[in-house]
């Protein structure tokens, strides 16, 4: 259902609506939706098997994305989770694959143990709490994809940001240091983002 954004909205104003209604929608989801955003994705992104690619470890209402990544695992894609790391907002990588343990982490999330070893992806899957046909995300604010994609665009990595479609808005308020993302795939479409500055094909 379409967010329709007042001029006075906030961000913070559409978090909060976007927030509840994630919340909502998360609670009647089912394996087919998993199953539906995963090919959409496998469809029209196509990675190659060269191609290693960041995931997440949801948390809260996000997107459960754990079926995507194993599909991923299974066609020969090297997966790596992020992690926060302290005193900088750019986000460190850590190898990961199904099945690995995990230990707990900022925010409630999980990642791999320390001794895992870093890596930078080609690819970053990246939740969201709400989205706009622009490709703009809003995240819970602390900026951390942002600063990560940014430092990231000089090595082409391509974002996609996974959501249910309830969370699109007609539009997210944008900042000169937001970043619009490449793609954004939900359980009833994918969406490539016109005017980025990625090329994207099947098999990158």
């Amino acid at each position: 259902m379409l967010v329709n954004r007042m001029a006075n909205d906030t961000k913070s104003d559409i978090r909060k609506k976007c927030r509840a209604r994630r919340a909502n929608r998360h609670g009647v989801r089912t394996e087919i939706d998993s199953d539906r955003l995963a090919d959409y994705f496998l469809a029209h992104v196509a990675p190659s098997r060269s191609v290693r690619i960041a995931g997440y470890w949801p948390i809260e209402a996000e997107f459960d994305v754990l079926p995507l990544l194993g599909r991923l695992h299974k066609r020969g894609n090297d997966l790596c989770l992020p992690v926060v790391v302290e005193h900088t907002k750019v986000l460190s990588f850590r190898v990961w694959s199904p099945f690995d343990p995990l230990v707990a982490s900022t925010f409630g999330t999980r990642v791999p143990p320390g001794d895992s070893a870093e890596v930078v992806p080609h690819l970053l899957i990246v939740p969201l709490i709400a989205f706009d046909g622009r490709g703009h995300r809003l995240g819970y604010g602390g900026g951390y994809y942002d600063c990560t994609l940014s430092v990231l665009a000089s090595s082409g990595a391509i974002s996609i940001g996974v959501a249910f479609e309830d969370q699109y808005v007609n539009k997210v308020p944008a900042e000169t240091h937001d970043v619009a993302l490449d793609w954004i795939i939900t359980e009833e479409r994918a969406r490539r983002i016109q005017g980025t500055s990625h090329a994207l094909g099947k098999g990158i």
